[in-house]
């Protein structure tokens, strides 16, 4: 199984959305439904790692992709319930962890850095979530 196959995997047993390619094609997710979790995943660069003979021994995965949650446009940043801090992006640090054990679940071997940015009101759906920018070695 691949990266990406495996991110999709634990989407699907999250009942995650999951949409893989360019950010421009994404841009065109469908039916987007509220309080349902996506991924969005550009594609992902791949590096193979060489020991000191020049034998490959792993890959280096890097990129990013989102996790998100349709929103509307007039919310507030924070503040209050509704708020798209407070609703739609603090959950979602949760749903990374999630991910992060469901990977080491799919592959043990799996050794995951990333680091997640907050964004607001992207895509023509209107999505809030966050950018999560990972290095994973297996």
């Amino acid at each position: 199984m691949s990266l990406k196959d495996d991110i999709k995997t634990v989407a699907d047993s999250n009942t995650w959305g999951f949409e893989y390619g360019r950010s421009d094609f994404n841009n065109l997710i469908d039916d987007v439904e509220e309080n349902k979790t996506y991924i969005v995943m550009d594609p992902i660069k791949v590096k193979p790692l060489y020991n000191n003979t020049g034998a490959t021994f792993g890959h280096r995965y890097s990129g990013y992709f989102m996790m998100l949650r349709k929103s509307t446009l007039d919310n507030l940043y924070s503040g209050s319930s509704s708020a798209k801090y407070e609703k739609h992006i603090e959950p979602l640090y949760d749903d990374v962890e999630v991910l992060k054990n469901g990977l080491t679940g799919c592959n043990g071997d799996y050794d995951i850095d990333w680091d997640c940015t907050e964004i607001v009101n992207t895509f023509s759906e209107n999505m809030d979530g966050l950018i999560v920018k990972y290095t994973i070695e297996i």
